[in-house]
């Protein structure tokens, strides 16, 4: 039985790029929803499951991501500089983030003892690979933005599905691969096992750009 002939099922993928905008924007509702959950609100049980599928929003904004990514760089055409482009990604995300997190840092670090090294140490999120402590999102945006052009090559050729297909299992079998109490490894999986919607969205953008059905 053919369904689509019972059920007429139309999607264009250009509507990720149309809605890209709301997309982020229910994406980060989400997460602050889920954090709600997750800092220890006294609420229904019920409410408290609803609140957790907020988890998902990390998903939702790294699959957006990975689209946009495709559309930044597949538009500065073939004589791309590279270096410059990560230079631009990195700036649009480190300058916000010292600017806004700069002052928390410094008290924190006056707070625990730590001092000037202790500055450096959590602001460099060298804190969150080793101790979990820190802004987890941006400690994997970073690394990501940096391989980005390699996986643009990758993902962008004519064996872009194989090479996405293998990218996923090499992703997966390391993000569950049972290595004990190790905090930095952990730590490592824990960030890989969110960027495979990255890897989906940034191969999947040039179907997007073409609004293909």
């Amino acid at each position: 039985m053919n369904l689509s002939k019972i059920i007429p099922i139309r999607y264009n993928l250009g509507n990720l790029s149309q809605y890209r905008t709301p997309l982020m924007g229910m994406s980060i509702i989400m997460i602050l929803l889920c954090h709600a959950r997750m800092d220890g609100a006294q609420l229904p049980d019920v409410v408290l499951s609803i609140l957790s599928l907020g988890n998902w929003g990390v998903d939702i904004f790294l699959l957006v991501s990975g689209i946009g990514m495709y559309y930044s760089i597949s538009k500065k055409g073939n004589n791309i500089n590279w270096e410059g482009w990560i230079l631009s990604r990195l700036k649009r995300v480190l300058i916000p983030y010292l600017i806004l997190e700069s002052p928390f840092w410094i008290w924190y670090s006056l707070h625990d003892g730590t001092g000037i090294k202790g500055f450096f140490y959590y602001i460099s999120f060298c804190s969150y690979w080793t101790e979990h402590v820190g802004l987890w999102f941006l400690a994997l945006l970073i690394p990501l933005y940096i391989i980005t052009p390699l996986l643009y090559k990758l993902l962008s050729s004519s064996y872009k599905y194989l090479n996405l297909g293998i990218l996923l299992v090499i992703v997966m079998v390391i993000s569950v691969y049972p290595v004990g109490d190790n905090t930095i490894i952990n730590t490592i999986q824990s960030c890989l096992f969110r960027t495979p919607c990255y890897l989906i969205g940034l191969c999947i953008g040039s179907e997007v750009k073409e609004s293909k059905r």
